[in-house]
């Protein structure tokens, strides 16, 4: 079984930010994203993958406009919604 949560750790660009928001969606997807990615420039998503070893995903807001992460793992660039697909064997 794979496990996945969204750590609220994140950075601060004005006011505190919202807990960011976990969902699981009905193909299998898991999302992470920060409820307004405006008031943030970093959100880390923690899992544990299909080998039973802890993971950690962090996006990044780069000039204050387009998000990326750090592996290989689908993101969207205006929202910094980090979306793990999990594979049913």
């Amino acid at each position: 079984m794979v496990g996945f949560f969204v750590d609220a750790a994140v950075d601060v660009i004005e006011d505190k930010p919202q807990t960011p928001v976990a969902t699981a969606k009905d193909n299998g997807d898991v999302t992470g994203k920060p409820q307004d990615p405006a008031k943030v420039d970093k959100i880390t998503v923690s899992y544990t993958g299909e080998d039973d070893a802890p993971k950690t995903v962090v996006g990044t807001k780069r000039n204050q406009r387009q998000w990326t992460v750090n592996i290989q793992m689908q993101i969207d660039e205006n929202t910094g919604e980090i979306t793990q697909s999990l594979q049913i064997k």
